[in-house]
This record gives structure tokens, C-alpha cells and sequence, in this order.
């Protein structure tokens, strides 16, 4: 399976325009009263926040999301070269920032540049959805409060993401009228394609041989927030660690990968029709009817691995007619 930190520096991401401004996405909003201090818990200790914080960096991914959407915009982000555009960052964080100053990147791809993220010298250290080890956190947490994922790496919801958001800036209440105006607007989206109700899906990708998503990943979890269920293979799958959000079956195992719908995504087409032919995805069930999904192109790949309240209104548009393409076919 490919590391969070070992994407490919690619082409740079294009793609829909926001269909949701952000309802939180002005001015730093004020903390609310007795807000601070705060103890957030996490899988990595537990964490304490004085005073509302000025200078937050992010770690991991759907992070500087969050915080934007709220009304803060991080110093200093993970650079994404992989669907990033030409600030090294996701489109959809771009167009909402706006006019005001983009955070500076960090290149993690190799190993987490703890140097480089003491320097900005910052309050807070965001790493809600991450793979951040102890040791790391150990360090981080030497310089600022440092708050981690909440039980396995990178398998934070978006709304788990946003809720501990709004805790560390002193504004969940704020947190939770944006969780419930993006769910409602996430209801609306599907209910206008209902064939994908109750459908089963398992959601993937080809790295030697198939990496399946468990049923606590972000990308399975979103698809049971749009009214599908994960199919009994997903239900099935036994991770190999506490911290693994992925399971590795083999290519001579195709035919196991049963579900109404099967999604895989590739960074491009090249890659989808490379991987046709190289990788027996003919021998999936449902792939030569039509209920096989390629999530296709960079930005839509990290939108879809990422969900996010920006990210949703960038690709939802893209993504629900795909599943609906799919739907349409299962028997």
C-alpha cells in the first residue's frame, strides 16, 4: 500500500469548484466562553490547551480543512505534491483561503520534518488524521500541545476531525452547526440518486497486489454516510496491526472481492488502464457488469481519501454519479 508520505510529485490537480462555501471560513472566530483550558484524549496521551491558539501546524491530512473552515489557516502545512496544485496545496484548501496568506508546506514524503515544524514555532500541533508514531509525538509534544488521531492512524472521520477542530480552537459549537449543515447537505446530494441505498461496497486500490480498506477507514465510512453498507468481504478483513487501515490480498485473489460495488482509485488513466490489464481486475466480480468504480485523477483520489467539509463540495458532484453509474447495474 503507498505511505501517506510517499505519493508521487505528479501533475497538479484540476477539477470542480466549490459547491459549498464554507460556513466558518472568515475572520479567526472568537473562543467561546470558558473554552480554554482543554483536554483533548487521544491514541498518543492527552493533551492540553491554555489559551486559544494563534499559530497551529498541521500534520497528516484533512487537518488544514478543518481548521480553514473554521476560520483559522494553519502557519505551515504538509506540502502536497501528489493532487496539489501550484502552492503545493489541495485545491479545494486554496479556494478557501482566499485572499489571505497561504500557509507555508513542509515536505514529508521521506519522514516527518520535525525541525522544520519546530521552527515555525507554533502553539498548536494538529495531527487528528495521521499516522504520527509515539516517538514522534514524544518530540512534537516537547515543543507544543500536539494533538493525534483518536485510536488507529489515519482512519479519523471528517467529522471527527472537525469536532476536534472546534475543541482545540475553543469553538465547538461552532464545529457542530458546520458537522450538521455538511451532513445535511451530504443527505440532500444522495437522496437525489436513491439506487445507491443499501448497496455493498469495498473500496481499494493496486499496490503489490489489491490493498482493501477496512471498515473504519475515512473512505468506508463515508460511503456508509451515503447509505451504503460495507460488503461481508470488508466486514471480514482483519488488519495486521493496531494501526493498520488496510488490508494487502493478493492479485490471484480477485475473485474474492465481492460487493454490489467495488471502487479502486488510480492517479490517472494511464494508470486505471495499465492496471486493467496488468493486475486481473477482469476477474473481480461485477467487473464486466458494470459495477466496478475507477476513482480516477488526483485531486478526486485525494478528495475521496480525505473526505473533508471543503473537500465534500469539491468532489461530491463527481463522485455520487459514479456510484449511481454503478448501481444502476446490480442485479
Amino acid at each position: 500500500m503507498i505511505s501517506r508520505r510517499s505519493f508521487s510529485k505528479s501533475a497538479l490537480a484540476t477539477g470542480a469548484l466549490l459547491a459549498v462555501a464554507p460556513k466558518f471560513a472568515g475572520a479567526q472566530a472568537t473562543p467561546e466562553a470558558d473554552a480554554f483550558p482543554v483536554t483533548i484524549e487521544h491514541a498518543l496521551g492527552s493533551t492540553t490547551i491554555e489559551s486559544q491558539p494563534l499559530r497551529v501546524v498541521t500534520v497528516g491530512w484533512s487537518a488544514d480543512d478543518a481548521l480553514v473552515a473554521l476560520g483559522t489557516v494553519p502557519v505551515q502545512s504538509p506540502l502536497q505534491s501528489y493532487g496539489g496544485d501550484e502552492n503545493g496545496l489541495l485545491p479545494w484548501l486554496t479556494a478557501a483561503i482566499g485572499d489571505r496568506p497561504l500557509p507555508a508546506t513542509r515536505d514529508d514524503s521521506a519522514a516527518l520534518n520535525i525541525e522544520e515544524i519546530v521552527a515555525a514555532e507554533p502553539d498548536l500541533i494538529f495531527a487528528p488524521y495521521s499516522g504520527i508514531s509515539q516517538e514522534e509525538y514524544d518530540q512534537l509534544s516537547a515543543f507544543a500541545p500536539t494533538i493525534a488521531y483518536p485510536e488507529i492512524a489515519w482512519t479519523n472521520s471528517w467529522q471527527g476531525v472537525t469536532r476536534t477542530a472546534g475543541q482545540a480552537l475553543g469553538i465547538p459549537a461552532a464545529a457542530e452547526q458546520l458537522i450538521a449543515d455538511t451532513e445535511a447537505y451530504v443527505a440532500e446530494q444522495a437522496a437525489a440518486y436513491p439506487a445507491i441505498a443499501g448497496k455493498s461496497f469495498l473500496f481499494g486500490t493496486v499496490f503489490d497486489g489489491f490493498s482493501v480498506y477496512i471498515e473504519e477507514d475515512a473512505r468506508s465510512q463515508f460511503l456508509m454516510s451515503l447509505g451504503m453498507v460495507p460488503s461481508d468481504f470488508v466486514k471480514s478483513l482483519e488488519p495486521d496491526s493496531d494501526t493498520s487501515f488496510y488490508v494487502s490480498i493478493s492479485l490471484e485473489s480477485a475473485n474474492e472481492l465481492v460487493a454490489d460495488i467495488v471502487l479502486m482509485w488510480f492517479g490517472s488513466q494511464e494508470e486505471y488502464e495499465a492496471a486493467v490489464t496488468e493486475s486481473h481486475l477482469d476477474l473481480i466480480p461485477g467487473f464486466d457488469e458494470g459495477r466496478f468504480v475507477p476513482v480516477v485523477g488526483q485531486d478526486l483520489v485525494m478528495a475521496t481519501s480525505a473526505w473533508s467539509t471543503l473537500s465534500i463540495g469539491y468532489a461530491l458532484d463527481a463522485f455520487l454519479p459514479l456510484l449511481d453509474a454503478a448501481a444502476q447495474n446490480v442485479g
